[in-house]
This record gives structure tokens, sequence and C-alpha cells, in this order.
């Protein structure tokens, strides 16, 4: 009877009810073993190991070899791979390097470029600051000449403003000169310039070519005056008797002491010649007491200060209301053109 060993299915395989030395065959199911067929010896109670065959043997080395050739083969794969990668890696490398020469190149160039560039700056910058000084010396050359010339204008105003100035005296000066020639002038004495109990005048350094007309104490409609007149060597005075009479014109110095702030007295008349040399005096003192045209001031008034006093502006508003150009041939003294 041959010798038989535990056997059967997987299922049914129990290592602990093996004792030493037993074996025990696994017909079908062991999952350890590719055809589910193994044999287990008990090398003590509870402790059995699987016996590999031939096959199992040769099962496990093909196994090991398709292992190995798998692992070998992803390992190809992937040092494929690698050098795929790293091939292209260094393409773009050899490109980005060769991107990088062709920038350092540009960025020579550009350099070069900008430093010629800086040096042409420079030159430029210092003929810019060669012209602003040419310029700043030219623009102070012209404020100079410019100075030279307002002076040299403002002299040339002041020389032709005395020169009229002049012209106005000489000219008044003719017309009185000329006036004085064709005859005896006439004065008619004011309060305080004649004695009222002897008539006879009180002005101090008069005119030997002058009546002076003293108001009778004693009037009547043929002989309203006492006509006076001076000796030439000023030896008193001497009374006349009736005498034709002429005017006696305002002369270029009453009207420099007007123009002046005095108050001379006195029946002397404007001629058109005295107040064309009048005008030429006030406008010389406007023209020197005034700001320039740029500077404006207010219109004056009779009661407030403008581009002249109120004061002057109340004697001019008398001159254009009362005084007709036939007053100043006929007539009017001072003492009635000041009001």
């Amino acid at each position: 009877m041959a010798i038989q060993l535990r056997r059967g299915s997987y299922d049914q395989f129990d290592p602990t009810k093996l004792v030493s030395g037993e074996g025990a065959v696994v017909l079908e199911g062991d999952p350890n073993v590719e055809d589910g067929k193994a044999l287990y010896i008990c090398f003590s109670t509870g402790s059995a190991k699987r016996m590999a065959t031939f096959e199992d043997m040769d099962d496990i080395a093909q196994a090991l070899e398709d292992e190995f050739t798998d692992q070998v083969g992803g390992a190809v794969s992937k040092a494929e791979q690698f050098i795929t990668t790293a091939t292209a890696q260094e393409v773009s490398r050899v490109q980005a390097e060769g991107d990088r020469d062709a920038a350092e190149t540009d960025r020579d160039e550009a350099e070069q470029i900008r430093e010629f560039n800086e040096q042409q700056r420079q030159v430029h910058e210092l003929a810019r600051e060669g012209n602003e000084e040419n310029r700043e010396e030219a623009e102070a050359q012209r404020a100079a000449a410019e100075r030279a010339r307002v002076a040299a204008e403002s002299g040339r105003e002041t020389a032709e403003t005395n020169r009229e100035l002049e012209e106005a005296r000489r000219t008044a000066r003719f017309a009185q000169m000329e006036l004085l020639s064709k005859g005896w002038l006439r004065h008619y004495c004011l309060e305080g310039e004649y004695d009222p109990d002897t008539l006879v005048p009180t002005i101090e350094n008069p005119n030997t070519a002058t009546i002076y007309f003293v108001p009778s104490d004693d009037p009547s409609d043929d002989n309203m005056w006492v006509e006076w007149i001076v000796g030439e060597d000023d030896d008193g005075w001497e009374r006349l008797g009736t005498t034709e009479s002429k005017i006696a014109p305002v002369t270029t110095s009453q009207i420099d002491g007007i123009a002046n702030g005095e108050t001379p007295t006195g029946s002397e008349v404007v001629t058109l010649t005295g107040l064309a040399y009048f005008w030429s005096v006030l406008w010389s003192k406007l023209t020197a007491a005034f700001a320039p045209l740029i500077h404006v001031h207010a219109p004056a008034s009779a009661t407030a200060n403008g581009f002249m006093t109120s004061d002057d502006k109340q004697k001019l508003d008398r001159i254009h209301n009362t005084v007709t150009w036939g007053d100043l041939n006929g007539t009017t003294t001072w003492g009635e053109l000041k009001g």
C-alpha cells in the first residue's frame, strides 16, 4: 500500500493540525502559487513551510526575469525620456545661450550708441551753455542799451520841455515888449495898493511905463479915477489928469511867480500869448510832478484829488466856466481870473 500525505483544497489546509515531519499536499486553490497546487512540511506544531518544486522555481525565476525585464525596460524608458528631455533642454540651453550672446552683442552695440549719444549730448550741452552765456551777455548789453535809450529819451523829453518852455517864455516876453512899445500900460489899484487918505499908490517897484489908477474920493461920470505915474529915477509919485489908458498884460515873471505858488495882485490882463506861456509852465510842472502815462490816476474833481489836486481842478474849472476868448482879449484881470 502506497504512503499517502494529507491532501485536500487550500481552504481545508490547517497547519496547526500537522505534526513535526508531516507533509500536506494542497491540490487546488493555493493563492501563493500560479496553479494553486503546493506541498507543505511541518517542522514543528503550527509551523509549516511551503516546499518549492522545479516548476515553482522555474515560475519564480520567470517571474523574477519578467519583473527585472519590466524594471529594466522602465528604467531604459525613463533613461530614454531623460535623454530626450536632456537633449531638448540642451538644445534649448544652446538656443538660449545663442540668444544671450546675441542680446549681449546688441547690448554692447546699444552701449556704444549710448556712449556716442552721451558724447554728442555733452558737446551740445557745451554749445548750449556757450549760447546761453552769449545770450545773457547780449541781453545785458540790450538792457544797458535800453536803459541808455530810456535815459536819452528822458533827457530829450526834458530838453524838449525846457525848449518849449523857454520858447513860450521868449514869445510871451516878445509880446510883452511889443505891447509895451505901443504906449502906456494901465494898472487899476486894488485896496491895499494905495493910501486911502492921500490916494497915493503904495506899490513897490512900480513900472515907469504904467499909469496907476486909484479910485477917486469924489467920483463923477467924467472922472472916476485919479491917475499916477512914477519918475524914471524913482523920484516919487506924480499925479496926472485925464489920460488915455492902455491894457497892461501879465508878464512872464508874474506867470512864473503864480506857477511857483505866489499870490500877486494887480489889474494886468491875460493875453493869448500869456495864456499859452502859462499852459507851457503848467504842463512842464505836471510832467515833472506826475508819473508816466503807464501810471494811471483817477480823474480829479473839485472835492477829491486825482491826476491833479482838487484846488488846481477848481482853478481850471473857473477858467473853463468863466473866461472866454473875448475876456482874454479884453480887460480880464488876474484877480477876476482867480476868483
